[in-house]
This record gives C-alpha cells, sequence and structure tokens, in this order.
C-alpha cells in the first residue's frame, strides 16, 4: 500500500492500483525508474544554479543505475537517494548548507491544497507528527503569555517560523 501511495504521489493516476507490483523486482523497478525520470525532468526546471542541478541530478542518475544493476535496492543506491535529499536541502561537501530551499504556491496550487486540507480530516491519525507538535507547543505558550521572541529562543527557530506556527495552530485549533 506505501509503495502505491508514493507511486500516485508523483505519477498520479497511472499508478493506481500498482500495490501488488511491488513485490515483483521487475516492473517495481520500472515503477520506480519513471518515478526517477519524471525527478529528474523536475529538477532540470528548478531556479537554481548549474552546479545545485548537475549534484541534484548526478544523486538520482546513480539511483536510476543501481536499478539496472540489481533487482533489490543496495546500500549505494540508498546513499544516492539520501545525498539527493540533503542537497534538496541545500547541504553540500563538509556540511556546509550552500543552498536555501525556497517554496512557493500558484493560484492553482493553493486551490489544489485548500481541497486536500478540507479533505485531510478523514485521514488523520491519533499519532502527531513534529509540525503540529511544534504548532500545539507555540500556541500553549502563547496563550499562557510568553512572547513569540521568548518561544523562538526556546525552540530554536526564528520569530517568523514561531508566527507561522502559532497562525497554523489556532487555524486548526489546538
Amino acid at each position: 500500500m506505501a509503495f502505491e501511495q508514493l507511486m500516485t504521489r508523483i505519477l498520479g493516476q497511472k499508478a493506481y492500483q500498482s500495490a501488488g507490483q511491488f513485490a515483483n523486482p521487475t516492473t517495481r523497478n520500472d515503477w520506480l525508474r519513471k518515478t526517477f525520470k519524471l525527478m529528474l525532468k523536475e529538477i532540470d526546471e528548478i531556479d537554481t544554479t548549474s552546479r545545485h542541478k548537475q549534484m541534484l541530478m548526478r544523486d538520482l542518475q546513480a539511483v536510476i543505475d543501481g536499478l539496472s544493476i540489481s533487482h533489490d535496492p543496495s546500500w549505494e543506491m540508498i546513499f544516492s537517494l539520501i545525498s539527493a535529499c540533503a542537497r534538496f536541502l541545500g547541504h553540500d561537501y563538509s556540511g556546509a548548507r550552500v543552498n536555501t530551499p525556497s517554496y512557493w504556491q500558484s493560484s492553482d496550487q493553493r486551490f489544489s491544497q485548500h481541497i486536500f486540507e478540507s479533505a485531510e480530516h478523514k485521514f488523520e491519525n491519533v499519532k502527531k507528527d513534529a509540525v503540529t507538535i511544534r504548532a500545539k507547543i507555540c500556541v500553549d505558550l502563547c496563550a499562557n503569555g510568553t512572547d513569540t521572541f521568548t518561544i523562538a529562543l526556546a525552540l530554536n527557530t526564528s520569530e517568523h517560523q514561531v508566527k507561522k506556527l502559532i497562525r497554523e495552530g489556532r487555524r486548526k485549533r489546538l
């Protein structure tokens, strides 16, 4: 089920009912290859330095190449995926963070997000994610009279981020 959810998140309805294909290494790798090739196209559209694009593409290409060699994921493939994730977050050699990820939404994307958030309550789990917990803490501290600057210091984050968490927490009524 997790395989199908991941594939439909990236490939859309083309991957609907692909869960049964996870057990077959050949078809599973075909789905993964399609996913990574789509990601390569999307990386090419990212507004970043050519070196950053090149490094991201190199990491994903290493994963695609690994799929051709083996039916099962190798440690090299896993390391390449982690490397790509780290590069998306702006990390480079020697722990330096040389890029800052930035995201924005078009009006169509905002509309889609609103639709997903409206349906989100159907899929809520008891287990909370870290952002929701952090937002609840911020809302509680703010309700107890703690100012946003002090909350930011306590949580080791920016005051702007604390204000966003409080807004989000109040919107979700945490």
